[in-house]
This record gives C-alpha cells, sequence and structure tokens, in this order.
C-alpha cells in the first residue's frame, strides 16, 4: 500500500511538468522546441486584445528578450541573422493567455537554398523559453 501512494504522488507531482503549449522551429539540423508547462502557464500574465489593458510588456522588450535567449541557442551563428517577425499568438484565448513570436530569419544569397528560421517564444512576463534543442534528421523527420 505505501508503494502504490508513493507511486501515486509521483505521478501528481510529474504532472505539474504536464506542456500546455509547445512550439516547433527546424533550422540546421536541429529541432527547436519551445515549451511552456502548466507551472509556467499558471503564473503567466493574462491579456485580452479587445480589453482596455495594453499588453503587459511592448514588442521591443519581448525582442530584446529574445535576442538574449537566441544568442544563447543559435547553432548557425557565423550567418547574418535578422528579425524578420515580432507577433503576438493566443495560446488558449479562454484563459487570455498569449506569449509573443519572434521569429530570427538568415536569407541565404539568392539561388542558394531556402531561408533557414528560429523563433524564440516570449512570455509577456518578458521571459523567454530556452529552446529543448535535438538534433533532427530532416529527410526521414525525426530525432538523430
Amino acid at each position: 500500500m505505501r508503494y502504490l501512494m508513493l507511486m501515486f504522488l509521483i505521478v501528481i507531482g510529474i504532472s505539474a511538468d504536464e506542456a500546455i503549449f509547445t512550439h516547433y522551429t527546424y533550422s540546421g539540423g536541429f529541432r527547436y522546441a519551445n515549451v511552456i508547462y502548466k507551472e509556467q502557464y499558471n503564473i503567466m500574465p493574462s491579456w485580452n486584445p479587445g480589453g482596455t489593458q495594453s499588453v503587459p510588456i511592448d514588442p521591443t522588450a519581448a525582442y530584446q528578450s529574445a535576442q538574449r535567449r537566441f544568442s544563447s541557442v543559435n547553432k548557425l551563428s557565423d550567418f547574418p541573422w535578422e528579425v524578420a517577425v515580432v507577433s503576438l499568438i493566443p495560446i488558449n484565448r479562454v484563459d487570455d493567455k498569449w506569449v509573443y513570436e519572434v521569429r530570427f530569419r538568415y536569407s541565404p544569397p539568392i539561388g542558394t537554398g531556402p531561408g533557414v528560421y528560429i523563433n524564440i517564444i516570449v512570455m509577456l512576463d518578458g521571459l523567454s523559453i530556452e529552446p529543448v534543442l535535438t538534433e533532427w534528421d530532416m529527410i526521414n523527420n525525426r530525432a538523430r
């Protein structure tokens, strides 16, 4: 009985790590997984675009947070990157939970290949999500 109770408590503890939101980017042989867990979600500020309140952080602050994170996780740092998009995206409209998506782009010279993107997610409290990097086989669409 004690063993079952211990297992029950372990399962309850694990549920706090439940992913509420996952956003993937594939770039340079890596998959960047931006994950927001239940614990983070529960303390995130809410924002209603139809309400009277301004967004808790402005796009410039979101970009600055994303830029710091991008510099630490970018595996293709030899390329010249630029910001392509800073946008608000909903996670859950019922709870009025939104995040910023900041998309960085490398555009190779014309005719040398497709552009490469890496997205960084910034919560409305200003914290950027550290992506989980996995080496990725783009041809077979699976982890290496």
